[in-house]
């Protein structure tokens, strides 16, 4: 069942617009969560990320089937939401104030002035090598510097959040996906819930419904680590269910 990330051929992937009805839009599972407060603050102002609730996300002591329901409450737009690189600004800036700290020692003398980052921009790293000359190296793209230095958990969050914030986005979704089930934990349930949310819209867009109902029902029953609430998964497979017959098709 494994081999259900790798069906697909993005090559010669035909993008079919995505609607309202569609595996990331239709499984509003954050009403399993309106008891948790951050969530139910973005359940009142969605389609936005607070200072508050990015803390929430980057915050790997926070449960992360609790964030990934707060991602899903702040929800989608049809024209696309500035939530992703909101939140990447947020990581990156995290980290590179970290190491600006470490290197300054901490002295408050020296102020480190937050930037903009494009997650597809080339990473270029400057160090100092044996001859005390500056040597320039790429470490790809911003996006892959920071999946590299982040904790597993967070690559999920990073994951659904692009999802939720372009879900046209067919092919980039699926590529960071494909990714990040390859290098995380798939035998935990809420790091593998939003893999299979995007597995299952790229078969939708890809008209190949049969496997919309196997991935989902895979990618939420084989983790042996079940921590997402039951009534989330009932509220997901309300709407997965509904691709069942196809699966049963020749």
């Amino acid at each position: 069942m494994k081999k259900l990330i790798l069906i697909f051929s993005l090559l010669t992937l035909s993008i079919v617009p995505g609607f309202a009805d569609s595996p990331l839009t239709s499984t509003d599972f954050y009403r399993a969560y309106l008891d948790v407060p951050i969530v139910k603050k973005a359940v009142d102002n969605p389609h936005k990320l607070t200072k508050e609730m990015m803390e929430y996300l980057y915050d790997d002591t926070n449960p992360l089937d609790i964030r990934i329901a707060l991602i899903n409450a702040v929800g989608w737009n049809i024209d696309g939401l500035t939530t992703f690189n909101d939140y990447f600004d947020y990581c990156m800036n995290a980290r590179e104030k970290e190491a600006f700290l470490e290197l300054t020692n901490g002295d408050s003398s020296y102020v480190y002035e937050e930037q903009h980052f494009d997650p597809f921009e080339e990473s270029i790293v400057i160090e100092i090598d044996e001859n005390g000359e500056a040597q320039e190296y790429s470490k790809g793209t911003y996006l892959n510097s920071l999946l590299q230095s982040v904790p597993m958990d967070q690559l999920a969050v990073l994951t659904y959040l692009k999802a939720m914030s372009d879900y046209f986005d067919t092919e980039g979704n699926y590529s960071l996906m494909e990714f990040c089930v390859q290098f995380g934990n798939m035998r935990k349930q809420s790091y593998m819930l939003p893999m299979g949310l995007v597995l299952a819209q790229t078969a939708l867009d890809m008209g190949d419904w049969g496997n919309i109902y196997p991935a989902m029902n895979f990618y939420l029953f084989s983790p042996d680590i079940r921590d997402v609430r039951p009534e989330a998964i009932d509220i997901i497979m309300e709407y997965i269910n509904g691709y069942k017959e196809y699966a049963d098709r020749p």
